[in-house]
C-alpha cells in the first residue's frame, strides 16, 4: 500500500522545526565559543544580574549620621541630594517628606527608587525647619542662578546660613539642616555656607572632616568647555578601572595673551586666591573674621606679589608690563573663558577686545569721586570715621588704613558710605562691559567669581591701578630706610654669599622649568554620570627643585637665632632692556623668609626651595590623612602660593634675574604666637590662619617694600654687610613630564616637583580604579 505524502501544511511545519533546530544549535555553539573567548564578559553580565536581584532588597539603614556623612552634600552639586552619594553611587539619605520640595512630594515613588540601589542609607532627622526665615532668598538668589561670593548681597546670604547651620547642637542637627538647605536654595550658595561651618563649627568632630578641594567638585572653574562631553563619554562607556584622564586645555586662544594660559589658568593660584578671601573676607561677615590686625597691608603685599609675578612672566613671553586699568578707555584685551555653568546650564561669558565702561555711568562717576576723595585723604593726612573721630595716616598703620578704604570693606573701612569702594566696584562692574545696560541677559562673567577672576587679564589691569595708589602713599608716608639704623641690626653677622644650585647639578644659579600633567579625580563635580572616578588631566607649570645657601659668620659668643630673607628680582623686559631700578623694587618677588640658628664663626645655612613660607605642599590636600589633627590641618592649612610657580617661568635661552638674601635679628621681628595656631604654611602671603598676629613684624616686603633713600642708583648701594646678591638664570626646558603615580588615597597624581624633573613615563601616571 502506498505511503500517504505529508500534506501542505505538515510540510511547512517540518521545514519551520528544521530551521529552528538549526538556529538553536547554531546559537548554542556561537555563545559557546564566544564564552570561552570572552569569559569577562560573561562573568560581568552575571555579576550585573545578581547586582539588580540585591537591589531588590531593603539597604541598611544607619543608626546615625557621622560627621563624615556632611561630605556627600558636596557631591554633584547639581543633582537633588535624594540621589545616590559618593564615588561609587552606593550612599543615600533618607529625606524626611517633609523636607523635600513641593514638586518631589508628589514623586515619592521615584525619590525612594531613586536610593533603591544604595547599599547604606543615611537616616536624616526630621527637625521643624524655618521656611518663612529665608522665604526672601529665592528672590534674591534663583535656584539654578550663578554664585559667587565677590557680590555683597549673595555673601550676605552666604553669612546667614553660616549662623544657621552655626545654630546646631549636634551632627544630626546640622545634617538635617544642611539636607533641607541644599533640597531648597542655591546649592553652590549653600555649600559655600556649609564650608565655612565646618571651618569654624564649635563641634570638634566636623572640624576633622576632611573638606574636599574646590577642584574636585566644581570643576567647571578650572577645565575648559569640551572637557563634560569627553569626560561623560568615557563614564558611560567605560568602565571605572579602565577610564583613560581626560587632557584639560586651556591653551585655547590665538591672541598673545593666550601665551600665558599656564600662569592665569593654573587651578592652585586660583584656589588660593579664593581661600584667602574665605579667610579675610571683603566684610558682610563677622567682625571678628574680617578685622584682623595688618590685614589691609596683607592686601596690599598679596596683590602686589600677583602683579610682580604676571609682569615677571609677561616679559619672559615678550610682553611689556601690564597697564593700570583706566575706566575711561576701551580695555585693551578680551577674554574668552570657555567654560561652562554646570548648575545653571550656561556657558560663561567672554568679553571682545576694545570693550568699554563708559556707558556704565553712575560706576564711571563714583570710581573718579572716590579717587578724588583718596587723593585728598593723603593731602590732609587723615581719615574720619563715621562717628566723627580723626585718625591720623602714620607709616604701615596708615597703609592698613587706606587699603581697608580703597577695598571697600564694608566691616574695617574708616567711613564706607563716605569713602567707597574702589576696588570691588571695579570687579563689580568688569563683567558688565560686555553687556553694559543687560540687553542680553547673560550670565556672570569670569571676572564675578573670585574663583576665576584672575582668569582674565584685566585682573591684572585693576591690580596694577590698585598698587599705584598704594604705592602714593607709600612715598609720601613711608621713610626710606636708612642703611645703619634700619638694615642692619646685627652688627656681629656677615653675610658673605647666596646661591642656589638645583638637585642633581653641578653648576650653580641654574634653575630650571618646564611643564608636568597631574592627574586629579573630579567625578564628584560630574552630575548625573556612572559610578566610579574619571580624573582631569591638568599642565602646569613645574621646576626641577633647589637648595639655597648661605655663607654666614656670626663674631658672637653664643648662638644667635635669625631670619633669613630672600627675594628674586627681575632684571630685564619684554625687549632685553635693563630695567628700571624702582620698578624692579617695587616687583620683586618674595621667595623666602625662615629663621635659622648660627653658631659662633663660620655658618653655611641651606633651605629646601620646597620648604618655601610662600608655598604649600600641595600634594598634602589631596592624600589620605592619618588622623583626627592631620585632618584638621589639611582643612586650614591650605592657603599658599603654588610650589609649582614659585620661579617664573624663565626662557629658552634662559632669563636672567637677581636673588637678594638679608639676615636678620629673630628676636626682634618675630611676632608672638597665638595659642589657636594650626600651622604656618604659606604665610607670607596667607598670614597664619587663627592667628592674632602675622609672623613677621617688619613691614610685608622688607627691606622692599619701599622707594629707596636718595642716592641709590643700584642694587649694590642697598647692599650691606648682612645682605647678599647672586645672579641666577631661569631656563624654560620646553618638554611636558607625564602624571607621576598616585597619591595615598587616589584623588589626585603629585602636583609636586621631583628631584630628577622627570618621570618614568606617561604609562605610570594613568590612574586605574
Amino acid at each position: 500500500m502506498d505511503e500517504k505524502k505529508p500534506s501542505g501544511r505538515k510540510k511547512l511545519w517540518i521545514a519551520v522545526s528544521v530551521v529552528a533546530v538549526l538556529l538553536v544549535t547554531a546559537g548554542l555553539v556561537i555563545g559557546v565559543v564566544y564564552v570561552v573567548q570572552n569569559p569577562t564578559d560573561f562573568v560581568s553580565e552575571t555579576t550585573t544580574t545578581e547586582t539588580e536581584a540585591a537591589t531588590t532588597a531593603e539597604p541598611d539603614v544607619d543608626a546615625g549620621p557621622t560627621a563624615s556623612d556632611l561630605l556627600y552634600l558636596f557631591d554633584r552639586p547639581a543633582e537633588p541630594i535624594f540621589s545616590l552619594r559618593g564615588v561609587n553611587r552606593d550612599v543615600a539619605f533618607n529625606v524626611p517628606l517633609a523636607y523635600l520640595p513641593e514638586r518631589y512630594r508628589h514623586r515619592v515613588a521615584e525619590v525612594e527608587l531613586a536610593r533603591r540601589a544604595a547599599r547604606r542609607v543615611i537616616q536624616v532627622p526630621e527637625l521643624e525647619m524655618p521656611a518663612e526665615r529665608f522665604a526672601d532668598i529665592n528672590t534674591r538668589l534663583p535656584f539654578r542662578s550663578a554664585f559667587t561670593r565677590s557680590a555683597p548681597p549673595f555673601l550676605a546670604l552666604v553669612i546667614r546660613f553660616w549662623h544657621f547651620f552655626d545654630e546646631s547642637s549636634s551632627v544630626e542637627d546640622v545634617l538635617a539642616r544642611a539636607v533641607w538647605a541644599r533640597l531648597h536654595f542655591n546649592p553652590e550658595m549653600i555649600l559655600d555656607a556649609l564650608m565655612l561651618y565646618m571651618l569654624r563649627s564649635p563641634l570638634e568632630s566636623v572640624r576633622d572632616v576632611r573638606i574636599p578641594e574646590l577642584p574636585e567638585f566644581v570643576p567647571e572653574l578650572y577645565v575648559n568647555d569640551e572637557f563634560f562631553a569627553k569626560a561623560r563619554e568615557e563614564m558611560h562607556l567605560i568602565s571605572p578601572g579602565n577610564r583613560a584622564p581626560v587632557t584639560v586645555n586651556r591653551a585655547v586662544g590665538k591672541d598673545d595673551e593666550s601665551v600665558l594660559w599656564y600662569f592665569r589658568e593654573d587651578p592652585h593660584f586660583h584656589v588660593m586666591h579664593w581661600k584667602w578671601h574665605v579667610y579675610y573676607p571683603a566684610g558682610t561677615d563677622d567682625v571678628q573674621y574680617v578685622d584682623l590686625p595688618r590685614r589691609g597691608e596683607l592686601f596690599v603685599h598679596l596683590h602686589r606679589q600677583f602683579t610682580a609675578r604676571y609682569n615677571a612672566e609677561r616679559f619672559t613671553n615678550g610682553l611689556p608690563a601690564v597697564l593700570p586699568m583706566d575706566v575711561h578707555k576701551p580695555l585693551p584685551k578680551g577674554y574668552f573663558p570657555k567654560m561652562i555653568h554646570l548648575h545653571g546650564s550656561k556657558g560663561t561669558i567672554g568679553r571682545q577686545d576694545g570693550s568699554t565702561l563708559l556707558p556704565l555711568k553712575t560706576f564711571v562717576e563714583n570710581h573718579d569721586k572716590w579717587i578724588k576723595i583718596y587723593e585728598d585723604v593723603l593731602e590732609q593726612g587723615y581719615v574720619e570715621y563715621k562717628n566723627g573721630s580723626q585718625k591720623k595716616l602714620v607709616d604701615i598703620e596708615g597703609l592698613d588704613i587706606i587699603s581697608n578704604q580703597l577695598e571697600g570693606n564694608t566691616v574695617v573701612s574708616p567711613n564706607y558710605d563716605f569713602y567707597g569702594n574702589v576696588h570691588n566696584d571695579m570687579h563689580a562692574n568688569l563683567p558688565k562691559a560686555v553687556d553694559p545696560i543687560a540687553v542680553h541677559n547673560e550670565p556672570l562673567a569670569v571676572t564675578s567669581y573670585i574663583t576665576t577672576v584672575a582668569k582674565d587679564p584685566a585682573f591684572f589691569n585693576i591690580h596694577q591701578l590698585m598698587d599705584d595708589l598704594y604705592e602714593k602713599y607709600k612715598k609720601k608716608y613711608l621713610q626710606p630706610y636708612e642703611s645703619v639704623k634700619d638694615l642692619t641690626p646685627l652688627p656681629a653677622v656677615t653675610l658673605s654669599s647666596v646661591s642656589v644650585r638645583t638637585l642633581g647639578a653641578e653648576v650653580p644659579n641654574e634653575l630650571s622649568t618646564y611643564y608636568q600633567q597631574t592627574d586629579l579625580d573630579v567625578s564628584l563635580g560630574l552630575d548625573y554620570t556612572p559610578a566610579g572616578r574619571q580624573y582631569a588631566r591638568f599642565t602646569h607649570l613645574q621646576h626641577r627643585p633647589f637648595v639655597y645657601e648661605l655663607k654666614v659668620n656670626s663674631k658672637e659668643t653664643s648662638p644667635r637665632r635669625v631670619f633669613v630673607r630672600l627675594f628674586l628680582l627681575m632684571v630685564e623686559d619684554e625687549k632685553g632692556a635693563p630695567l628700571d631700578l624702582d620698578f624692579r623694587r617695587r616687583f620683586s618677588m618674595q621667595l623666602d623668609v625662615f629663621d635659622a640658628v648660627l653658631a659662633p664663626g663660620d655658618n653655611t645655612v641651606r633651605r629646601q626651595s620646597t620648604q618655601s613660607a610662600l608655598t604649600i605642599d600641595n600634594d598634602a590636600i589631596y592624600e589620605a590623612a592619618g588622623d583626627a589633627a592631620s585632618v584638621r590641618r589639611q582643612n586650614v592649612c591650605r592657603c599658599g602660593w603654588p610650589q609649582g610657580l614659585l620661579l617664573p617661568r624663565g626662557s629658552a635661552t634662559g632669563t636672567p634675574y637677581q636673588l637678594l638674601a638679608m639676615v636678620t635679628d629673630y628676636e626682634q621681628d618675630r611676632a608672638p604666637t597665638s595659642p589657636s595656631e594650626t600651622c604656618s604654611d604659606g604665610w607670607l602671603m596667607c598670614g597664619v590662619i587663627g592667628s592674632s598676629h602675622y609672623p613677621d613684624v617688619r613691614a610685608m616686603g622688607f627691606p622692599l617694600d619701599r622707594p629707596f633713600r636718595a642716592g641709590v642708583t643700584s642694587l649694590s648701594d642697598v647692599l650691606t654687610p648682612n645682605m647678599a646678591m647672586a645672579d641666577v638664570r631661569v631656563t624654560f626646558e620646553d618638554r611636558t613630564e607625564a602624571p607621576t603615580a598616585m597619591l595615598a588615597g587616589g584623588r589626585s597624581t603629585s602636583w609636586m616637583p621631583t628631584q630628577s624633573g622627570t618621570q618614568s613615563g606617561t604609562q605610570s601616571g594613568t590612574p586605574r580604579g
